[in-house]
Protein backbone atom coordinates (compact mmCIF):
# COMPACT_ATOMS: atom_id res chain seq x y z
CA UNK A 1 0.00 0.00 0.00
CA UNK A 2 1.15 3.43 -0.74
CA UNK A 3 0.44 6.50 1.11
CA UNK A 4 -1.11 8.94 -1.54
CA UNK A 5 -1.87 12.15 -0.36
CA UNK A 6 -5.11 11.70 0.04
CA UNK A 7 -5.10 8.75 2.00
CA UNK A 8 -3.16 10.80 4.60
CA UNK A 9 -5.52 13.62 4.12
CA UNK A 10 -8.47 11.76 5.04
CA UNK A 11 -6.97 10.34 7.99
CA UNK A 12 -5.62 13.52 9.30
CA UNK A 13 -9.00 14.76 8.77
CA UNK A 14 -10.74 12.11 10.88
CA UNK A 15 -8.25 12.42 14.42
CA UNK A 16 -8.94 15.92 14.05
CA UNK A 17 -12.43 15.43 14.05
CA UNK A 18 -12.02 12.87 16.67
CA UNK A 19 -10.42 14.87 18.50
CA UNK A 20 -12.67 17.63 18.71
CA UNK A 21 -15.56 15.37 19.44
CA UNK A 22 -12.93 14.56 22.61
CA UNK A 23 -12.37 18.02 23.27
CA UNK A 24 -16.49 18.90 22.68
CA UNK A 25 -17.58 16.30 25.63
CA UNK A 26 -14.87 17.16 28.00
CA UNK A 27 -16.39 20.74 27.72
CA UNK A 28 -19.96 19.92 28.52
CA UNK A 29 -19.25 16.76 30.77
CA UNK A 30 -16.27 17.63 32.08
CA UNK A 31 -17.88 19.50 35.40
CA UNK A 32 -19.20 16.32 36.18
CA UNK A 33 -16.23 14.46 36.75
CA UNK A 34 -15.09 17.17 39.04
CA UNK A 35 -17.54 16.86 41.78
CA UNK A 36 -19.97 19.13 43.81
CA UNK A 37 -17.84 22.28 45.61
CA UNK A 38 -17.98 24.77 47.73
CA UNK A 39 -16.73 27.91 45.94
CA UNK A 40 -17.43 30.56 48.31
CA UNK A 41 -18.68 30.52 51.81
CA UNK A 42 -19.22 33.23 54.73
CA UNK A 43 -17.39 31.00 57.46
CA UNK A 44 -13.82 30.38 58.20
CA UNK A 45 -12.59 27.63 60.44
CA UNK A 46 -12.15 27.79 64.32
CA UNK A 47 -13.83 31.31 63.93
CA UNK A 48 -14.62 32.69 67.09
CA UNK A 49 -18.36 34.43 67.11
CA UNK A 50 -20.14 36.35 69.48
CA UNK A 51 -23.61 35.77 69.11
CA UNK A 52 -26.13 32.64 69.65
CA UNK A 53 -26.41 32.63 65.75
CA UNK A 54 -24.78 32.79 62.35
CA UNK A 55 -25.99 33.85 59.33
CA UNK A 56 -24.45 31.83 56.55
CA UNK A 57 -23.96 32.24 52.66
CA UNK A 58 -22.30 31.05 49.92
CA UNK A 59 -22.02 29.68 46.62
CA UNK A 60 -21.57 26.05 45.20
CA UNK A 61 -20.93 24.35 41.54
CA UNK A 62 -21.81 21.24 40.32
CA UNK A 63 -24.25 20.76 43.46
CA UNK A 64 -27.60 19.55 43.36
CA UNK A 65 -28.35 19.28 47.11
CA UNK A 66 -26.66 20.91 50.00
CA UNK A 67 -27.33 19.96 53.53
CA UNK A 68 -26.11 21.40 56.64
CA UNK A 69 -26.31 19.80 60.06
CA UNK A 70 -28.41 17.34 58.13
CA UNK A 71 -30.85 19.89 57.30
CA UNK A 72 -31.17 20.36 53.45
CA UNK A 73 -31.02 24.36 52.25
CA UNK A 74 -32.23 25.63 49.23
CA UNK A 75 -30.18 26.46 46.66
CA UNK A 76 -31.22 29.30 44.67
CA UNK A 77 -31.33 29.98 41.19
CA UNK A 78 -27.39 31.49 40.36
CA UNK A 79 -26.22 28.71 42.71
CA UNK A 80 -25.96 30.63 46.07
CA UNK A 81 -27.69 29.64 49.54
CA UNK A 82 -28.41 31.26 52.35
CA UNK A 83 -29.56 29.83 56.08
CA UNK A 84 -29.51 31.07 59.78
CA UNK A 85 -27.75 29.12 61.68
CA UNK A 86 -28.14 28.59 65.53
CA UNK A 87 -25.40 27.89 67.55
CA UNK A 88 -24.92 26.79 71.36
CA UNK A 89 -22.59 28.03 73.91
CA UNK A 90 -19.26 26.90 73.42
CA UNK A 91 -17.69 24.41 70.45
CA UNK A 92 -20.37 23.83 67.40
CA UNK A 93 -19.51 21.92 65.17
CA UNK A 94 -20.85 22.98 61.14
CA UNK A 95 -21.38 19.86 59.16
CA UNK A 96 -22.05 20.66 55.40
CA UNK A 97 -22.44 18.37 52.65
CA UNK A 98 -22.99 18.95 49.13
CA UNK A 99 -24.57 16.59 46.44
CA UNK A 100 -23.96 16.30 42.56
CA UNK A 101 -27.08 14.69 40.69
CA UNK A 102 -24.38 11.45 40.10
CA UNK A 103 -24.60 11.35 44.12
CA UNK A 104 -20.84 12.02 44.49
CA UNK A 105 -20.66 13.94 47.90
CA UNK A 106 -18.44 16.40 49.14
CA UNK A 107 -17.97 16.97 53.14
CA UNK A 108 -16.75 20.45 55.03
CA UNK A 109 -16.55 20.38 58.76
CA UNK A 110 -15.93 23.85 60.34
CA UNK A 111 -15.52 24.32 64.10
CA UNK A 112 -17.11 27.70 65.41
CA UNK A 113 -16.59 29.03 68.93
CA UNK A 114 -19.67 31.42 70.60
CA UNK A 115 -18.47 33.12 73.38
CA UNK A 116 -21.54 34.15 74.40
CA UNK A 117 -22.77 32.62 77.95
CA UNK A 118 -26.58 31.70 77.04
CA UNK A 119 -28.00 32.51 79.96
CA UNK A 120 -30.98 35.12 79.88
CA UNK A 121 -31.52 37.47 82.39
CA UNK A 122 -34.93 39.07 82.50
CA UNK A 123 -35.49 41.70 84.58
CA UNK A 124 -37.87 42.43 87.50
CA UNK A 125 -39.77 45.24 84.73
CA UNK A 126 -39.81 42.81 81.66
CA UNK A 127 -41.80 40.73 84.30
CA UNK A 128 -44.56 42.98 85.76
CA UNK A 129 -45.30 44.30 82.25
CA UNK A 130 -45.51 40.68 80.80
CA UNK A 131 -47.73 39.98 83.47
CA UNK A 132 -49.91 43.42 83.24
CA UNK A 133 -50.05 42.36 79.15
CA UNK A 134 -51.86 38.82 79.90
CA UNK A 135 -54.05 40.22 82.58
CA UNK A 136 -55.09 43.08 80.44
CA UNK A 137 -55.96 40.93 78.18
CA UNK A 138 -58.23 38.49 79.75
Amino acid sequence: MYRTPRKILIKSIGIIFFIFILVFAYSRFGRYLQGPEIVRISVQENTTIEALHLELYGAVINTESIHINGRMVQINNDLSFNEIIVLSPGKNMLDIKVQDSFGKTEDYVYTLYSTVSGEFQISKEEVKDEEETLTNNT
